[in-house]
């Protein structure tokens, strides 16, 4: 092998490590997305991919510069073959990556503040709901103390019959000179529980809010799809959990906030339909860039054309033809 040969060699292999490389970076992104996030997943599809993906362009070098003269032998056709049906699940890998990092990102940020927002609202109305209660269950406790404590117009049986929400223990720690403050101990307390069944589920709201829309704003591809999953779960669980809560202690009150909307899901871990949305030029460009990174090599690797033996006419001996 001369030094020039040896050289050309040394850049083809570095241009398909090149390749190779950013390869790997969109086939994994495209995976890391279309499954959800699932690193278990997006990791053994895209290294089997691009390995593969590897090797085939490696032999389709190799034979284009070893290609004898009459064309392409069968073992080569079918190379092209096996690179046609291993390209096009990295293709299509490939661009869902750029799909949802240029075409979609935007759309994906904007459905997760959404989200935020509407586990926001739903929050707000919870509070607004049990402070309402609250409001009113304090004015009739005041009201009904003083008819009991004050003007002495009904027993401490009666006052137990109006308020079914007190025990004894509470009205022997009634001051009947400042009922106000009594009631406004009670009702302190009885908000503290409204409070906890709330930070139960998943901590303080506006702490989680925070953390994931930071999370959603700088697109943390490692985690978007949790992300968003979590949201939605966090969505359903806060509803159905704190209309249980209010409905057995704020007198029925129920949330309407609506949270369907906010529960459509993403493109995100949804390649084709994202395709679908996203087709246009670009598109297509994006593809024939994704081919042309692939063959890189192949385009790079000169073509050398070795002879064929045949037998000259007198037969006397073989013929090498160049």
């Amino acid at each position: 092998m001369s030094n020039n040969e040896a050289k050309s060699e040394k850049t083809i292999a570095f241009a398909q490590q090149t390749s190779i490389f950013f390869l790997f970076v969109g086939v994994f992104l495209g995976s890391l997305y279309m499954f959800d996030g699932n690193l278990f997943m997006a990791i053994p599809t895209s290294a089997i991919l691009v390995a593969g993906m590897y090797y085939i362009v490696w032999y389709m070098v190799g034979a284009k510069m070893g290609k004898k003269r009459g064309g392409f032998s069968f073992g080569e056709r079918m190379i092209w073959v096996l690179y046609a049906l291993v390209s096009i699940p990295v293709t299509f890998i490939a661009l869902h990556a750029f799909n949802v990092e240029i075409q979609e990102r935007a759309i994906i940020e904007q459905k997760g503040i959404e989200k935020l927002n509407t586990l926001n609202s739903l929050k707000g109305e919870y509070k607004k709901s049990y402070e309402l209660f609250l409001d009113a269950t304090r004015t009739d406790m005041i009201f009904q103390l003083n008819r009991c404590f004050v003007s002495e117009e009904i027993t401490s049986d009666d006052l137990k019959r109006e308020l079914p929400n007190i025990d004894d223990a509470f009205l022997r720690t009634v001051d009947k000179n400042n009922i106000n403050e009594s009631v406004t101990v009670f009702i302190d307390i009885e908000r503290m529980k409204f409070v906890k069944a709330d930070t139960s589920l998943f901590g303080k709201t506006q702490e989680y809010i925070d953390l994931q829309k930071g999370k959603i704003i700088n697109f943390s591809r490692l985690s978007i799809n949790g992300v968003l999953t979590d949201i939605d779960q966090k969505l359903t669980q806060s509803k159905e959990a704190l209309n249980t809560y209010l409905k057995e202690n704020a007198g029925g009150a129920q949330l309407k906030t609506n949270i369907d909307s906010a529960l459509e899901p993403t493109l995100i871990a949804q390649p084709w339909a994202l395709f679908n949305a996203q087709l246009n030029p670009l598109s297509f460009l994006i593809i024939v860039v994704i081919q042309f990174l692939m063959l890189i090599p192949y385009f790079m690797a000169p073509s050398r054309t070795y002879g064929t033996r045949r037998k000259p006419d007198n037969g006397s001996s073989d013929v090498v033809e160049w």
